[in-house]
Formats: structure tokens, sequence, C-alpha cells
């Protein structure tokens, strides 16, 4: 990984004189990295339909020690920061007031889901016009998997996928629908050693029915919770390692049973200090097409805690995968691309432990997943503007309690990915933790989540917000999906939860876990986030901005400009040099609230600048350095 030392210049004008200090930064500079061959996918055949297979749990008692993922235990027990001690600044992304009750949620139902001996279920849902489909974890050398109708109906109560394929797998399941191909494809590991990964896609839009099977090598090592989204032509799967990685596997193959096609794989370069770290991949969903030829995106979290010399922000990082099937070996992953966000803070658990979230009556403390974008993000076109939506637990205060802080990113025609709203949730002082978050065609988001605290058992909690909503807040009130009447017997709870959108209606899904016992259960829960009658709100003429900031100053590489609005409008930065040449334009779409833009001024030479930010009739100036 390539880094830019930068050096920040703050001036206080004091009697006349200028006096500098100098501090300095590091901060990521985005390059291209060339895609290598990771094998071909192996075509195993097609398997027998779903619903011939034989529901058999009969093993699951005999392979239950068994199963122990020891390599996983060592990689997430290595998940430390080694460095100078922590601090807590307040989060200033928090937000204050608990409930803002401009939307509600309403609950159509309410199921109960697959359990199994299991420690982790590693829940995880796909929705698709007329099946919901449920995966976990099992203690059998084999994956579950139910499918309902769309009323409730279950067509398939509990396979599992050794009948299915004919050969024991090692969980860590994962389902998407493909809304596009109107196909289900799932994956999950091949074994407990074997750096091999599964992938099979349904041959009609009926899950129930036959399947084309595959596996192929992930030469980054074993592929430990391993996440698949779909993006244009490819299937994107990324891995949780030392040195995580991403596969991009072809799409159209994998829908056709085809046979034989190349795996392309990139390496994500890897933070210092963190031991078991991935990207999140983004799936594509909605009706409406991708712009031709937008590469697809992975991303991740940063905590500059992680990093020293720990004086750089605190940001997402963003990469761009473009791939051309008829020439794979092209490839390009272009990235990190910084978008630099508000404060916040990973070190819920401490230097040395994973684990720290209390429950009720015990000493045994959960584990956060504290420097993940948890579960698959979604990504919707608008038409006018593209968005995308992610979720990561973070230390809310002092006391240490775990809140969700969750993201909206937008780029607009022309523009690139910015980091539109971003907000924490911690309406109480009990811990949010494991968050899945998911966007509809209307622009309404919702987020959910597991609680825990020393007087709450684990259980499930929904919140949401309409685009109409002021930005940077969750506006419907907390709803509970299920509540914990036990504590977890084992500290690790689980991977994942998964929240999707319905195709059909825009409704939302949640499958989560929860305990009713000392070991947990799961639930599926059906419902809509009801806001605002005409989602998507017009901008507002003659908006009036406020509080023009420009960070960092003096300006190197990547510029964030913040400023405040009254309304939601489009934002013109326009950046002239000292003769009145303008040099530079950008745009985004402002909400109501505080706003951040980021963007890169590589083309800007040394120098002094005066940039504009212009919305309607109101403009504002504000004078800035360029150095390098």
């Amino acid at each position: 990984n390539m880094h830019l030392k930068k050096t920040l210049v703050l001036s206080l004008l004091f009697g006349g004189t200028t006096i500098f200090f100098f501090f300095s930064r590091e901060s990521s500079i985005p390059q291209n990295y060339q895609a290598e061959q990771s094998g071909s996918l192996h075509f195993r055949g097609k398997t027998k339909a779903m619903r011939e297979t034989k529901e058999n749990t009969a093993f699951e008692e005999l392979f239950m020690d068994k199963r122990k993922h020891e390599d996983e235990a060592r990689e997430r027990s290595a998940n430390t920061v080694v460095g100078e001690p922590d601090y807590f600044v307040e989060d200033p992304a928090l937000q204050k007031d608990a409930e803002i009750a401009s939307t509600d949620i309403s609950i159509l139902s309410n199921w109960e889901g697959l359990k199994s001996k299991y420690l982790r279920s590693d829940n995880n849902i796909a929705v698709g016009p007329n099946h919901v489909v449920q995966m976990i974890n099992s203690a059998l050398f084999s994956s579950y998997i139910r499918v309902w109708n769309k009323t409730g109906d279950i067509i398939i109560n509990k396979a599992n996928m050794y009948d299915l394929v004919g050969e024991p797998d090692y969980g860590d399941p994962n389902i998407i629908y493909d809304e596009k191909a109107d196909r289900w494809v799932i994956t999950f590991l091949y074994s407990d050693s074997d750096a091999r990964l599964i992938i099979m896609a349904s041959v009609t839009n009926d899950p129930t029915g036959e399947w084309y099977y595959y596996d192929f090598e992930t030469t980054g090592g074993f592929p430990d919770y391993e996440k698949v989204a779909v993006w244009g032509n490819s299937y994107v799967v990324t891995t949780a390692q030392a040195n995580p990685n991403v596969y991009l596997l072809n799409r159209e193959s994998i829908l056709n049973g085809t046979g034989a096609s190349p795996v392309i794989k990139f390496l994500i370069p890897k933070f210092k200090n963190i031991g078991w770290q991935a990207a999140s991949p983004v799936q594509q969903t909605g009706s409406m097409d991708l712009p031709e030829g937008e590469p697809a995106i992975i991303w991740r979290v940063w905590d500059n805690w992680w990093h020293p010399p720990y004086s750089a922000v605190d940001q997402l990082e963003l990469f761009e995968l473009d791939i051309d099937w008829a020439t794979p070996l092209s490839a390009t992953m272009t990235g990190p691309i910084a978008l630099p966000i508000e404060v916040y803070n990973s070190n819920l658990c401490g230097i040395n432990s994973n684990t720290c979230l209390e429950q009720p009556g015990t000493t045994v403390r959960l584990w956060p997943l504290s420097n993940f974008i948890t579960d698959k993000s979604k990504y919707m076109n608008f038409g006018d503007y593209q968005s995308i939506v992610g979720v990561h637990v973070c230390r809310v205060n002092e006391a240490g309690t775990a809140g969700q802080r969750w993201y909206e990113l937008r780029k607009y025609p022309g523009g690139e990915w910015y980091v539109y709203q971003q907000g924490t949730y911690s309406p109480t002082a009990d811990h949010r933790f494991i968050g899945s978050i998911s966007i509809n065609e209307d622009g309404t988001i919702a987020l959910g989540y597991n609680i825990t605290s020393s007087t709450v058992y684990p259980g499930m909690r929904m919140t949401g917000r309409a685009v109409c909503d002021p930005i940077n807040l969750m506006t419907a009130p907390e709803a509970i999906s299920k509540n914990g009447t036990a504590s977890n017997k084992t500290l690790d709870y689980g991977d994942y939860n998964s929240l999707v959108t319905d195709p059909v209606d825009g409704s939302f899904w949640f499958s989560g876990q929860y305990n009713v016992s000392n070991k947990w259960s799961s639930n599926v829960v059906h419902f809509t986030v009801d806001g605002c009658l005409d989602e998507k709100s017009l901008p507002q003429e003659n908006t009036s901005l406020s509080d023009l900031t420009i960070s960092p100053i003096p300006a190197s590489n990547l510029i964030t400009v913040g400023l405040q609005s009254d309304g939601q409008s489009t934002v013109a930065i326009q950046i002239y040099d000292m003769s009145g040449k303008l040099v530079l334009q950008k745009s985004f779409m402002a909400g109501i609230g505080k706003n951040t833009f980021s963007f890169y001024i590589n083309e800007l030479a040394s120098g002094a600048y005066v940039l504009n930010a212009v919305a309607g009739e109101t403009i504002m100036h504000k004078n800035f350095i360029v150095e390098r």
C-alpha cells in the first residue's frame, strides 16, 4: 500500500507574528491493482431438486464437538490493536434524540426461524417474488436451509446441504436473490481446512428445485467469513483473513451451468495491527440497471487508532472493481478511495480482549465484531443519483456502550461517491451490535441489529427512516422483533444477521438471532417503515447555507467541505485560483442539517485558492492552500 506523508500547518496570528505548528499524518493514496487468476470454477453438475431432500439431523450430536473452527479462533484472538493508549472522544454523529417519531414501523409477520446446536447461527436471508429463504450453520457438517412462501407456509422445513450436494460442507452459508436474473445464489465453506468455496445457483426461479453446483480454489488462503454479492456481470466474493481477498466470478457461467471459467482475485491492502479483517461487498438491488460502466464496490471502515501515527482522520475506504469477462485478466481494482467520516471509536473491548458486551446473570461477554462493516451492503440506482447503505458497530460513550454507526453514500451523474449522511444510533444504555441495513426504491432505509446489556437478554430490534426525514437520523421509534429471555452460554454470539428489501413491494425482511434458552434461536420478521407520503421529496428552492468549513488546511490530495443547509438542494463547489480562473467544479446533493463532501484535488498545483459553495442565491466563500 502506498502512502503519502503530509504536513498539517496550523497558523496563529499573535502580535502580527504567524506561528506554524507542523504535524505529520499518513493517508492512503488510491492505486490500481492488477488481477491475478485464482484457478477456475469447477462445475460439479446439477443437484437433485431441493424439495426431494430429507430432513436428517441424526448426525448433529455426533459431529458437534468436532467442529471447532480452531483456525478461525486463532485469527480472531489475534484481532488486537497494539499502540498508544486509547482515549475517548464523544461520538459527534450520535443521535441525541432517542425518538424523533416522524416515521413508524409496522410489523407484518414474525416467524420462528431455523436453529441448530452449533455455537454461531450465521443466519442470513434472501427474498424473491414468491419465496423467503433462510440459511444457518449446523453442528452437522452441512448447512441448513428453510423455504417459506410469502404467506408464511413452510415449503421446506430443514433441508441440509449434504443431502442436496452429496458431500459435507463446513458452513458459513451466504445466500442472495439475484433480482435481475430472478435466481438464487448460495456460497459456503468447502471444508474445515481447504482453501476452497462452494457456490451454487438455482436452475430456475424456484429455490426448491435443482441447483448448479461449483467449487473454486481461494488461493489467498482459508476463505473464512465469506460474503457474496451480485454486481453487473459478476458475483463478488470477499473473505476475512489476515490478508483479506476479493474474488470475481463470471455470473453468466454460474447461472447457465457452462462449466469452467476463470476466477479473478485481488489482494486488499492489509491494515496494520489487525489480525482478522475483511471488506464488505456491495449488493446490487432494485429494478433500475447500473449506469453503463459503473464499477463494482467493496468497502471497509478504518479507525485511526489501529494505525500509527494516529493523526489521520477516520474514514471509509472504497475499492472499485472493473472487469471485462472477454479478457478477465485485464480486470483492475482501484483504491482505497478515502471518504472521511465523523470520528468513531472501535475500542469496545480494550486492547487484549474481543468480548465485552454484558448479559444478565452471567460473566459471559459477547463479541461485537468491532472492525467490520457488517453483512452485505446494499446499492440502489434512483436514476438521478446512486446510493449505498452500510453499518458497523462503534463505542458510543466512556462506559463502553456499543451503538450502530450507519451511512448512506450517494453519487450524482458526473460526480464521485461521498458520504451523504451518517449517524450513530444508541437510544438507550444497552448494547446494539451485529447490524444489517437496506434501502428500497422509495429511499426508505431500515436497520436491524441485536441488543444486550446487564439487564436485557440478547434480542432483536429494528429502526428506520424515510427519505424526507431530516438527514443523519433514524426517525422510527425502536421496534422489538424478539425479546430474549435468557443469556447465551458462549461468547461467540454470531457473525452476521441479515436484513433485505422485498423486490416486489419495498418492505423489509430481517433474519436475526435471540435467546429463549442458553442457546440461540433465530427469527424472521417482515415489516415496513412508514413515513412521508411523497417519499422521493424534491430539493427545496432558495436553500440557505451556513458554516462552510474546509479540511485539512493546507490540503494535499483529498479535501473535505462541510456546511449546514436548511433544505435539500444541489450545491455547486467551485474552486478558483488567485487570477480568478475557475480550475475545478464539483456538485453534490445537500440534505437538511450538517453535510460533508470529500473529493480529490490531485490536479491542483500548490498555491492559494478560493472555494465557493453555491445553492440557489446563496454563495459562501473560503480561502485555502494546497501544499505538497
